[in-house]
C-alpha cells in the first residue's frame, strides 16, 4: 500500500490557493480500504473519507471514542497550547467527553438549543439582518461584516453576555484567525497568541459566571445545580459555546453567498419558489462543509472498509470529503438547491457528538437565504474571495462582494 503524505491530502497552504483536493478525495473513496496518511508533523491517522465510513465510526462511540487532541494540529502548536496553561486551556473539552459525564453536559446545554427556545430568536435574528449595511448597495467585506455579525450577535444574547459583548466578540474572531498558517507562519507564535487570548477569556467568563450563577434558567445555573461540573469545566464549554456558535456559521453563511454569486439560476430559483429554503439550507451546509474533520480514538482493535484499525489508532473523519462521496449523492460536485435526500455531514455525522447548535445554525442561514431571495436581485463580486489557510477550518477569510438589491 503506497503511504499519502498529509501535506498532498489537506495542507493549508495549498487548500488557500486550489481549494479541498477534491480528485484526491474521489481516488481514495475508490478504493475498498481506508489510508494511512503519515507526515513529520502531524499523528499518522487513519483517513475516513467515506459517507458510509463517517455515519459508522460517529455513530459506534464504543469503539471510537473522543481523541484527546480534538482535531490535528502541528506538534510545536499542540505542545505550545497544552504545557503553557494546561487542562484549563482545553477549549474544546465537550468534544473530548465520554460517557455519563458527557451524557449530563449535553443534555444541560441543550436546554439553551431546543427548537423551542432557538425559534423564539427568529424575530431577534431577522431585525438583525434586515439592519446590516451589506445592504446599502456599498463595497462591502462579507466575512467580517455580516457573515460574522449575525451568529456573534446571537449567541451574546443567547448566553446573556451583553455586559461583555465587545471583548468576548473580538477575543473569539482572534482565536480562530490563528489557524491560517499564512497569517500565522510562525506556528509557536500563533498557539502563545491562542495562549494568552484563551486565557483572557477566562477571565471574563470567571465574572460572568459569578453573575449568572444564581439566575435561575441561565446556562450556568443549570450547570451549577447539577453539582457536577466545576468553574473550569464550565468555562470550558462556555468558550465552546462561543467558538462553535460563530465560525462554523460564518463559514456557512460567507460560503452561501459565494456559491449563490457562481450560480445565480439557484438564487433565481429560490426566489421562485420559496418552499425549496429547508433543502437550500442543507444543499448550503453539504457544499461549504465549515469545519474540514474531527479525530476519534479507536478503544479496541476492529474493521472498518476491510481495514484493520488497531486500538489506539487515531481516526480522522473528514467531512467535505464525505459530503461529495457519489454513493452518498447524486451528482455531488452540482448546487442543487432542491436536493432530496440531503443528509450532510456538516454538522458531524449523526453521533453523540454531532453539534448542539445545528438547529441555530440552520435558523440563521434560513433567515439569511430568505432576506437574499426575496430582497436581492444579483451579488457582484468585487475581488476572488480568499480562503481562510487552516486545517480545520473550510472556509473564506475575505470576500467583497456588493448586493444589488431588488426594486
Amino acid at each position: 500500500m503506497t503511504n499519502t503524505n498529509f501535506e498532498n491530502l489537506l495542507c493549508p497552504e495549498k487548500v488557500a490557493v486550489e481549494g479541498l483536493p477534491w480528485k484526491q478525495f474521489a481516488n481514495l473513496q475508490s478504493i475498498d480500504r481506508l489510508k494511512r496518511i503519515y507526515s513529520d508533523d502531524l499523528p499518522d491517522y487513519w483517513a475516513a473519507v467515506k459517507y458510509d465510513d463517517i455515519i459508522q465510526i460517529s455513530r459506534n462511540e464504543e469503539v471510537f471514542g473522543p481523541h484527546p487532541q480534538n482535531i490535528l494540529r502541528s506538534k510545536i502548536r499542540n505542545e505550545t497550547r497544552f504545557n503553557s496553561k494546561g487542562r484549563l486551556l482545553r477549549e474544546l473539552e465537550l468534544l473530548e467527553m465520554t460517557g455519563r459525564a458527557h451524557l449530563k453536559a449535553r443534555r444541560t446545554i441543550a436546554k439553551l438549543f431546543s427548537n423551542k427556545s432557538i425559534e423564539s430568536y427568529g424575530i431577534f435574528i431577522s431585525k438583525l439582518i434586515s439592519k446590516d449595511s451589506a445592504w446599502e448597495g456599498m463595497d462591502y467585506s462579507l466575512v467580517d461584516g455580516l457573515a460574522s455579525e449575525i451568529p456573534s450577535k446571537v449567541i451574546v444574547k443567547l448566553l446573556e453576555l451583553n455586559d461583555w459583548e465587545n471583548q468576548v466578540v473580538s477575543l473569539g474572531h482572534r482565536i480562530t484567525k490563528y489557524s491560517d498558517v499564512i497569517e500565522f507562519p510562525d506556528q509557536k507564535r500563533a498557539a502563545e497568541l491562542l495562549v494568552n487570548d484563551v486565557t483572557s477569556l477566562n477571565s471574563i467568563f470567571e465574572e460572568y459566571i459569578q453573575t449568572q450563577k444564581r439566575k435561575k434558567g441561565s446556562l450556568v445555573h443549570y450547570f451549577i445545580s447539577t453539582d457536577e461540573f466545576s468553574t473550569d469545566q464550565i468555562k470550558t464549554h462556555l468558550i465552546t459555546l462561543l467558538i462553535g456558535g460563530n465560525d462554523t456559521t460564518k463559514h456557512a453563511i460567507s460560503g452561501a453567498i459565494d456559491v449563490f454569486s457562481r450560480f445565480p439560476e439557484q438564487l433565481s430559483r429560490l426566489r421562485e419558489n420559496p418552499h425549496l429554503i429547508h433543502s437550500a439550507v442543507e444543499e448550503v451546509f453539504r457544499w461549504t462543509s465549515p469545519t474540514t474533520h474531527f479525530l476519534r480514538r479507536a478503544n479496541e482493535s476492529t474493521v472498518v472498509s476491510n481495514t484493520v484499525i488497531q486500538k489506539g489508532d487515531t481516526v480522522a473523519l473528514i467531512y467535505p470529503a464525505g459530503n461529495r462521496d457519489h454513493n452518498a449523492f447524486s451528482n455531488p460536485h452540482s448546487f442543487d438547491i432542491g436536493r432530496q435526500e440531503n443528509k450532510q455531514l456538516a454538522f458531524g455525522g449523526f453521533g453523540r457528538h454531532h453539534c448542539l447548535g445545528l438547529n441555530l445554525a440552520k435558523l440563521e442561514l434560513r433567515l439569511i437565504l430568505e432576506h437574499l431571495a426575496k430582497n436581492v436581485d444579483s451579488i457582484r463580486v468585487l475581488e476572488e474571495p480568499k480562503r481562510i489557510a487552516s486545517i480545520f477550518f473550510n472556509g473564506l477569510k475575505d470576500f467583497k462582494v456588493s448586493f444589488c438589491m431588488r426594486g
